[in-house]
């Protein structure tokens, strides 16, 4: 099986490089583009498998277009390929629902390698809780989040971890148990990702990853505090403890000035 790669990124020398690279079996590469708008005509008109982009595209986000992308093209993976190494960039991919985040640094046989897996993996069961769960936080709590997503969000995410306590392993092998592996995976992202939801539709401001459009501008004064989560079941009480905004060194002793590390808006 052959599998058409869409290429997205606006050098084009890594155009070409990546294409030449992907220009043989089991991939071809469909189109080689370097701007979002370009992607989303491609994706309209060609049968796509395979997306590959950048992070930074001339013509706007390359997060933007992969928002775009898994809410109009669910079935085809979108693949972050970048030279950033930006632990925001990651979790704001995760959370949009990149297949991955690849490093341009990476050897031309990894990539080779990680994208055959991504093309060739078997699809999840779409009734099982991964799949819910991914879906909910992917449609509900991607990073540009609205008051009504959230809210939406939280309600499905409360039913969907209700169902844990009826989660059983069939496999009962001792040796490369995957399923026992997945459900120990979903025991831990269960809870991570409720206590994100949760946290995030009660914080009313924009902050970090955290790209609220009800409430664009960053408030220092009401929230400039760690949210802190314990989770119980389904269910997910909310605390907050301030922020240290004092050295423990000053700067008459010898620690650096706060002047040059004072909070200020994080922009794109």
């Amino acid at each position: 099986m052959s599998w058409n790669v869409l290429i997205v990124d606006d050098h084009e020398v890594a155009r070409v490089g990546v294409s030449w690279l992907l220009n043989s079996p089991p991939f071809q590469v469909t189109g080689s583009v370097p701007t979002a708008a370009e992607a989303l005509q491609c994706l309209e008109e060609e049968s796509i498998d395979l997306v590959l982009l950048d992070i930074r595209l001339s013509d706007g986000s390359g997060l933007r277009l992969l928002e775009q992308i898994r809410k109009s093209y669910p079935d085809v993976p979108a693949v972050v390929f970048s030279a950033y190494e930006n632990p925001t960039y990651i979790a704001r991919s995760a959370a949009l629902g990149a297949a991955d985040y690849l490093l341009k640094s990476i050897p031309s046989k990894t990539l080779l390698n990680t994208l055959q897996h991504i093309a060739t993996g078997n699809a999840a069961d779409e009734e099982s809780l991964l799949c819910l769960m991914q879906k909910t936080m992917q449609e509900d709590a991607a990073v540009f989040r609205t008051d009504k997503t959230l809210a939406e969000g939280v309600d499905k995410m409360t039913a969907i971890a209700a169902k844990m306590d009826d989660l059983k392993v069939s496999d009962r092998s001792l040796v490369w148990n995957s399923d026992l592996m997945e459900t120990l995976e979903l025991t831990n992202l269960m809870p991570s990702a409720l206590a994100t939801i949760v946290g995030a539709e009660a914080r009313k401001e924009s902050r970090g990853a955290h790209a609220h459009e009800d409430f664009t501008e960053r408030d220092d004064e009401n929230w400039r505090v760690h949210t802190v989560s314990r989770v119980d079941g389904n269910k997910v009480d909310l605390s907050y403890r301030p922020v240290i905004a004092d050295p423990l060194t000053t700067e008459e002793e010898g620690g650096i000035s706060l002047k040059k590390i004072a909070p200020k808006a994080r922009t794109f």
